[in-house]
């Protein structure tokens, strides 16, 4: 029997994955349990594994996005006969699983079924049964994700107004219908409106040599899964948010003195502190006392965050990921340096799961290793507010009315001004400066 292998969800955020690699080549056979496919989306990556024995039939070729769901090979039974792709894949690239269900608890399914429905993030319950019986079989679920997929996109469509003879000449000529201005009163696009578009933005021949002669020698590199997710996110998040950044200088003495005795206590474990893991205590002592830092902007609506989970940005040599210290406030910064050092391994391994990187309040994120000095960084949407830190340099500075040499770092809070006002944003990096400046307050919760 032919099983469908799917593009499967790697959490609710996801709405496509590219396929990296395949472990197995076409034709090849197959085991229960071993790496089948590798895919990269949102701002990670990881393998999936086949859930039977039988032989490979690949559709979907390396290197290709689609949907969650979309069917992208087949396993089948020794000397079966594959199925033809273009039947098999009927959800190629269209379907999506609707995000946020639960996986359903009692259902009449197989463990097949079941298993699907929870790779794909549906609730069973949600799906109607095609047999008289009640159990639901895999074509009913295929079924209710094709449905889905195409209210989705009707949804999509009903954004704009346009006649389906302008949808046509603007899919026809890859134009997007958002930028097109509409004759009719009503605000509806019609093709001579499409057309217009074009005739209006169409280049003449020397604007094209002139492109031509600009893009000589230009290797066009396409972006990467992980790449066009971080594009998106901070496009989004740059003109969305009404932003301020406050700055403000810190003594790292005490700190760096405490961190290099923490660090003999740490050496038997083979563990060692970071600057890192002391901001990410620092950030969460400072949250769990100034509550209005950890936010998010909902509409009209302001959403206090109960617990208080710390991203950390991580860069990677194609991107970076922002794995989350889970209620940090909580941990003793020991546990905080473990965690970290899982999280950074993980990372590094391409192990990172979508639930790693879920559930953040608020970000952390450090370019001091890499020699600079301060910058603005990018809120972490849908958070309200994240650091940036930089590095820690010997400047000569007065102390007790004297000059002396102290390592003196910048720290740079940006914040949505929607949710977080400037007197706010002040007093939560003087609690921040507070605990660097008497880093003892750290051990202590």
């Amino acid at each position: 029997m032919a099983y469908k292998i799917y593009m499967v969800r790697m959490g609710q955020t996801m709405k496509e994955g590219t396929i990296t690699h395949w472990y197995k080549k076409d034709g090849e056979s197959v085991k229960n349990g071993e790496d089948l496919y590798e895919i990269e989306y949102d701002k990670a990556s990881a393998n999936v594994q086949s859930t039977r024995d039988g032989i490979l039939k690949i559709i979907i070729a390396e290197g290709q996005t689609v949907a969650v769901a979309s069917v992208i090979g087949m396993i089948n039974d020794p000397g079966e006969e594959a199925d033809n792709p273009a039947e098999s894949n009927t959800n190629t690239g269209r379907a999506s699983a609707p995000a946020g269900f639960p996986v359903a608890g009692e259902v009449k399914a197989s463990m097949q079924v079941k298993r699907l429905a929870r790779q794909m993030g549906v609730d069973l319950a949600q799906v109607k049964p095609g047999d008289p019986s009640g159990r639901i079989s895999e074509q009913d679920l295929e079924r209710f994700l094709k449905q889905s997929n195409e209210q989705e996109e009707a949804l999509k469509d009903d954004r704009v107004k346009a006649s389906p003879m302008a949808k046509r000449q603007a899919e026809e000529n890859g134009v997007d219908l958002s930028l097109v201005k509409a004759s009719d009163p009503g605000g509806r696009i019609s093709k001579e409106d499409v057309l217009n578009y074009l005739q209006n933005n169409q280049k003449t021949d020397g604007e094209v040599a002139a492109v031509r002669s600009e893009t000589a020698g230009v290797n066009v590199v396409p972006m990467s899964a992980m790449r066009r997710a971080i594009a998106r996110s901070m496009k989004s998040s740059y003109f969305s948010n009404p932003v301020v950044t406050y700055s403000t200088d810190v003594d790292m003495y005490e700190l760096l003195k405490l961190r290099e005795q923490l660090n003999e206590e740490l050496a038997p474990k083979g563990m060692k502190a970071s600057v890192n893991d002391f901001m990410i205590k620092a950030a969460a002592k400072a949250l769990k006392n100034k509550p209005g830092v950890n936010v998010s902007v909902d509409g009209e609506s302001i959403l206090l965050k109960s617990d208080i989970n710390i991203g950390m940005a991580v860069a990677l040599e194609n991107g970076l990921v922002v794995p989350v210290v889970k209620n940090a406030d909580k941990l003793k910064i020991e546990q905080v340096v473990a965690e970290t050092k899982e999280l950074i391994k993980k990372t590094r391994e391409g192990k990172l799961t979508s639930a790693d990187m879920s559930g953040g309040t608020f970000t952390i994120t450090n370019l001091g290793m890499l020699g600079i000095d301060m910058f603005t960084p990018i809120i972490n949407m849908p958070q309200s507010a994240i650091l940036g830190v930089g590095r820690a340099v010997e400047k000569p500075v007065a102390l007790n009315g004297e000059v002396v040499i102290r390592p003196m770092m910048v720290l740079s809070l940006t914040a949505d001004h929607r949710a977080i006002d400037g007197a706010l944003a002040a007093e939560f990096l003087q609690e921040i400066k507070k605990y660097i400046h008497k880093p003892f307050l750290l051990l202590y919760d």
